[in-house]
């Protein structure tokens, strides 16, 4: 009654169908198969994963993985968010400040996210992308545990990574 003496309508739910054309839908799928490949060999390339991994899971990863450009200074983690996914640097740097308050640089190549990933917790750092921006590859905690299931090499090499960097804190 509220509403109504005060002129608010409450609006009926909205659906907006587009259709694409068969050529559209086929150019979609091939930009997706490029894309999958191309990250595929991105992660054929990063030595913490091609020591573990047999060929057929740079797929299933490059298939899980979403690739983002951040800008420069822009957020990849802050601390005390819960994380969920682990972020390899493809291109460009980034900038992780430590709990110390030192800041430590990562590189292409390198990942960040492992602590609050492997432990169910808040993120412990603030990374940022570098002056000129990045490109990071994010990687679901899924994605990742099923892998460990198979690999239980790659998980320790994880395990290692977070032993090694709260040394470093």
């Amino acid at each position: 009654y509220a509403f109504r003496d005060n002129g608010i309508e409450i609006p009926f739910p909205i659906r907006t169908v587009y259709l694409k054309e068969r050529p559209q839908v086929d150019e979609e799928k091939q930009t997706l198969r490029l894309q999958t490949v191309d990250l595929a060999e991105f992660f054929r390339e990063l030595p913490c994963l091609n020591r573990h991994l047999a060929p057929k899971d740079f797929e299933f990863l490059a298939q899980n993985a979403v690739q983002h450009d951040f800008s420069a200074g822009e957020a990849l983690i802050l601390k005390g968010i819960m994380g969920d996914s682990v972020f390899f640097v493809r291109q460009g740097w980034c900038q992780t400040t430590l709990p110390n308050g030192r800041a430590k640089r990562v590189k292409q190549g390198e990942y960040v996210g492992e602590m609050a990933l492997m432990n169910l917790a808040p993120r412990t750092a603030n990374v940022h992308a570098g002056e000129q921006g990045a490109t990071a590859v994010r990687i679901d905690r899924e994605s990742l545990l099923r892998l460990f299931r198979f690999y239980p090499g790659l998980r320790q090499e994880f395990i290692t990574t977070i032993t090694d960097r709260q040394q470093e804190t």
